[in-house]
């Protein structure tokens, strides 16, 4: 009896309707009229590639990613730069100031010493106050150091003070 009526087949019996070789029950998709269908297997093309109008998306998405690296880049740099000069500046005018201290303390300009110091330095002195007598004195230096310009409306220079007083040797 192998009519409809008859005795139901379990799944891992062969034949019936609507079981495949092996025993599995194969499922028929619907189609939709604009589906293709790939190599006759009922399985549609759209399923398994994007739509056409995605692709190139993850060219775009790289060219994104490398726009925002390059720039993240671009101001790493410009900060590096102004961080690199104001350490050279403050060395710059802790050197200063301490040279004109000491040619102060034995007798001598104290600001021409700073200004040559600065020079050596590649910073340009913009103020120089000597405060106090010959023996208790507070010497202040200002210096300015020019940063390369690297965008427009960016700072030109840093500038850097240091105060030192008078050298006295140890007790």
């Amino acid at each position: 009896m192998n009519s409809r009526r008859g005795r139901s087949r379990s799944l891992g019996e062969a034949g019936g309707t609507g079981e495949g070789p092996a025993g599995r029950r194969r499922r028929r998709r619907s189609r939709s009229p604009g589906d293709a269908v790939d190599g006759g297997n009922g399985l549609s093309a759209s399923r398994w590639l994007p739509p056409r109008d995605e692709r190139g998306s993850g060219t775009m998405l790289m060219v994104g990613v490398m726009i925002v690296i390059t720039v993240l880049a671009f101001v790493g740099t410009c900060v590096a730069g102004y961080a690199v000069a104001v350490h050279q500046a403050r060395a710059a005018a802790d050197l200063a100031a301490l040279s004109g201290a000491v040619a102060r303390t034995d007798g001598g300009d104290g600001c021409a010493t700073a200004t040559s110091i600065a020079r050596a330095n590649r910073t340009t002195m913009t103020t120089c106050d000597v405060v106090g007598d010959q023996l208790d004195f507070v010497i202040t230096i200002q210096v300015r150091r020019d940063v390369p310009p690297l965008w427009p409306g960016l700072p030109e220079s840093v500038s850097a003070k240091a105060h030192a007083g008078p050298v006295s040797s140890p007790p």
